[in-house]
């Protein structure tokens, strides 16, 4: 992943990308926020899925109001929406972070949970599965958000 972006520093939609898919399956931390940075400062007009990543970036390093804010101005997909609620869940804000779920679990495909969609989608470093999991039952615990 680090060699990729060392030698696509100047593209954004590169960097972007590497920030959202990156972020969630390899330990690069704060790396992935500046990646993220960069593409928006090399395309200062970027479409809204650079947001995704900037968010996927920012929760994996931990920093959950900024991924709120990003995943705000973010496309509501699936992934985006689940991510946004676990950010939301850490800030405390539940009634938030319930609904933003509610919405996501409605997206998906009848019988499809989103740890298999997570897993299907080759999220597989365990800190980071754990991480976003437990915040998810947190919400279904606290919220009565069902599965």
């Amino acid at each position: 992943m680090r060699e990729a972006v060392a030698q696509s520093w100047n593209n954004a939609d590169i960097l972007a990308t590497a920030a959202w898919g990156g972020a969630r399956r390899v330990p690069v931390g704060s790396d992935a926020l500046s990646w993220a940075e960069r593409a928006l400062k090399l395309n200062p007009t970027p479409p809204k899925w650079y947001y995704a990543g900037l968010g996927t970036a920012a929760f994996y390093a931990g920093d959950y109001a900024r991924a709120v804010e990003a995943f705000s101005a973010a496309p509501p997909n699936t992934e985006v929406l689940y991510r946004w609620a676990a950010a939301e869940m850490a800030l405390g804000n539940v009634d938030r972070a319930a609904d933003l779920l509610q919405s996501a679990e409605f997206r998906l495909p009848s019988g499809l949970t989103i740890a298999e969609l997570e897993e299907a989608d080759g999220n597989s470093y365990p800190a980071y599965v754990e991480q976003l999991q437990s915040l998810l039952d947190a919400i279904r615990g606290g919220a009565g958000v069902g599965g």
